[in-house]
């Protein structure tokens, strides 16, 4: 039960890192402004996970986001400076799942990208990440808590932390930006399926 519960934990949480914290909450919102501002960031996004037995373990997941001018956006899995996996929201909403190893593009829905909505809740502070500042938020978090730091001037998530604990199993993530270029033009091919790939229909299986 316990492997049970923390492997379906486990796939929500890799969820998030795959399509980055600012991406996932930019979809939520239903802004129609089409102004988007390209820039390169990577972040890392650490798992930790004890049980009460005290088993112990820690990963982290390095993600790179691109999002370009016209409204594409690109969150890549990195392992060893490598690209392994991705997704990628078109310009038109079209979303895809790369897979790097097998050059494989799938098509995963229709989704149009929306600015950062600012949240109901209260404010918790104010944070200071590399050279931005950004606004902190509680999270509502299902069996735990979190919190969020937006920088809307820059439309970027800077920071996110959640907390949870279910059947005896402790859960947390933490996504924290670690770099960020907001001046270097994005190149448009950055955030179009590659040349080499093949297309699959939606649902098909790997190969």
């Amino acid at each position: 039960m316990l492997r049970m519960l923390h492997n379906r934990v486990r796939r929500s949480l890799t969820s998030i890192a795959a399509c980055s914290i600012a991406a996932w909450v930019a979809f939520a919102s239903n802004s129609e402004d089409t102004k988007w501002i390209p820039y390169s960031a990577r972040y890392t996004t650490t798992f930790s996970k004890h049980d009460n037995s005290g088993n112990h373990s820690r990963e982290e997941i390095q993600t790179e986001e691109i999002p370009s001018v016209d409204g594409a956006l690109l969150t890549v899995q990195t392992t060893g400076g490598e690209r392994r996996s991705a997704k990628l929201w078109q310009a038109d909403g079209q979303a895809f799942a790369l897979d790097y190893y097998r050059k494989q593009a799938v098509p995963i829905g229709h989704f149009r990208r929306a600015h950062l909505p600012v949240p109901h809740q209260a404010q918790l502070g104010t944070k200071s990440l590399l050279g931005l500042e950004c606004t902190i938020y509680p999270m509502r978090v299902s069996d735990g808590s979190g919190k969020i730091c937006i920088d809307f001037g820059d439309d970027l998530i800077l920071y996110q932390e959640t907390h949870m604990n279910s059947g005896g199993l402790q859960q947390d993530i933490i996504q924290e930006m670690t770099s960020i270029d907001l001046s270097s033009p994005v190149n448009l091919s950055e955030t179009s399926i590659p040349k080499d790939f093949a297309v699959l229909p939606p649902n098909a299986p790997k190969q």
